[in-house]
């Protein structure tokens, strides 16, 4: 993916995100052509997703927002019985530690705009599940570990 593209992927995440927050009738008009963008930009990661692109309705988790020193969890335990994309909008995590723990066997998980600076994440994803991340965190870690349906690691993780 082009750098130009990164960077309008993370753009449109974190005002996605803002869109979602302040939940009002101009940010969800805006909220609708920013989503377009975001959803384009992990359908791209992944090539053999089943998704048709015009049928795509993602579920979008909150943002996690992690500064100095503090630790951010985000838990995904729902489980679905079909496919589902699910995008992780704007996460932050400057000189903080992150985990993500993403339960959905049936989850194609995005991360398209991860501003990470100086930070740990851990991400825990179910060993059926799948994971994109459109950038790449400045100076950070980012640790990936599949694990099973009660969360226990099933094999070496890896780095992003």
């Amino acid at each position: 993916m082009k750098l130009r593209q990164i960077a309008a992927a993370a753009v449109a995440s974190l005002t996605l995100s803002s869109a979602v927050l302040a939940d009002t009738e101009n940010a969800e008009h805006a909220g609708a052509k920013i989503r377009k963008v975001v959803v384009d930009a992990c359908l791209a990661q992944f090539p053999d997703h089943p998704f048709g692109s015009d049928q795509v309705n993602p579920r979008l988790l909150a943002p996690t927002i992690n500064v100095i020193n503090r630790t951010s969890v985000l838990l995904d335990d729902t489980k679905t019985d079909a496919p589902e994309l699910v995008i992780i909008a704007g996460t932050i995590n400057i000189f903080g530690t992150a985990e993500f723990k993403l339960l959905n066997p049936n989850a194609w998980y995005c991360i398209p705009a991860n501003l990470a600076i100086f930070g740990t994440t851990t991400i825990d994803i179910h060993q059926n599940a799948h994971l994109a991340q459109v950038n790449v965190p400045v100076g950070s870690t980012v640790t990936v570990r599949k694990v099973d349906d009660e969360g226990k690691p099933v094999g070496p993780g890896g780095e992003l």
